[in-house]
């Protein structure tokens, strides 16, 4: 009994003098320069879409709805967040003077109003000007004004255009109690009720268009990552398999994570892509709706601004999406 047990100490020393001679020599094996891993998983991640080419390209077209559609949001509301503005900037506050200023008192108000940054221009209105603007208006009616050239009853007037984006309410209710009180000006009018309800746009815009796009943005992240989780089922195995080799989370990670990017920013370029293309070929038969000219009026495609944050946050979904599939496929 004594000698097998002799023979199994010396058959199990020799296998740890083995085991100690490997390890020996991988002690000796020069250490892996970090400056090729970034390559090898960039050969990784596209091994790993050649071998499971239809999940990848499934990947790609669900991802491609769900940015049209988050772009399309963008473009609706940055159309009428513009269309907005547009047209508040193209509001007049007239001032009408008193008969009592002079023309030179008149335009040298008109120059310190010019000084404000927010005024676009200003226009010296004399009594001729806005008679012949009024025969202009009432067209064949006019003959009734026949007479009135020499003395007109209409009064001298500035009318003042702010720039885009500060043409809101306040800054109209501003100039109105700067200059109602001064007596060289008989009364100051815009239209109210039109620019209280640009104001609410723009409002409605700035409150709750955030909140849709992030919404939309949100239901894309959500749709982007069920479907790359299921993708990463096709290499389950392969990340199983690199786990129990001992691999570290990163390094199994990575090479999915790069793939996910590729994937989300081809996503979001084909959904704007497929946009411009809809933009382009669609609406044209659109353009000439009355109702649509009535709401947005000229309708302009995606801001480079919005087209790149596509791009950015989609690409940024897609490596996300990547890196929580890893988690949840083979406990990497």
């Amino acid at each position: 009994m004594a000698l097998p047990r002799i023979i199994e100490k010396n058959i199990q020393a020799d296998r740890e003098n083995e085991l100690a001679k490997v390890w020996a020599d991988l002690d000796a094996l020069p250490a892996r320069r970090e400056s090729g891993v970034l390559s090898y998983h960039l050969r990784y991640s596209i091994k790993a879409v050649v071998s499971a080419p239809f999940t990848f390209i499934a990947s790609i077209l669900t991802g491609t709805v769900a940015f049209f559609v988050c772009a399309l949001g963008v473009l609706v509301i940055e159309n009428i967040n513009r269309a907005a503005l547009l047209e508040s900037s193209e509001l007049i506050l007239t001032m009408y003077l008193n008969d009592s200023v002079t023309n030179e008192r008149a335009l040298q108000l008109m120059s310190n109003m010019t000084l404000d940054a927010r005024v676009d221009s200003a226009e010296y209105v004399p009594r001729s000007e806005a008679l012949l603007r009024l025969k202009n208006m009432l067209g064949g009616d006019s003959l009734l004004l026949t007479g009135l050239e020499e003395d007109s009853p209409l009064p001298t007037s500035i009318e003042l255009k702010f720039k885009q984006g500060k043409s809101s309410i306040q800054t109209f209710k501003e100039y109105e109690d700067l200059y109602s009180e001064s007596l060289e000006f008989e009364r100051i009018e815009y239209n109210r009720s039109w620019l209280t309800y640009l104001n609410q746009i723009n409002q409605f815009v700035g409150k709750w268009g955030i909140l849709i796009v992030g919404v939309l943005i949100t239901i894309s992240a959500f749709v982007v990552f069920n479907t790359t989780k299921l993708s990463l089922y096709a290499h389950r195995k392969e990340i199983e398999i690199m786990k129990l080799l001992g691999a570290r989370d990163a390094f199994i990670r990575a090479p999915y994570v790069l793939e996910g990017m590729f994937q989300g920013f081809l996503s979001g370029a084909f959904g704007v892509g497929f946009l411009w293309l809809s933009f382009e070929f669609g609406f044209p038969y659109l353009k000439n709706s009355e109702l649509l000219n009535t709401i947005v009026g000229t309708v302009n495609f995606l801001t480079k601004e919005a087209i790149f944050s596509i791009l950015g946050i989609s690409t940024l979904i897609g490596a996300f999406s990547s890196l929580l599939g890893t988690r949840k496929v083979g406990n990497a």
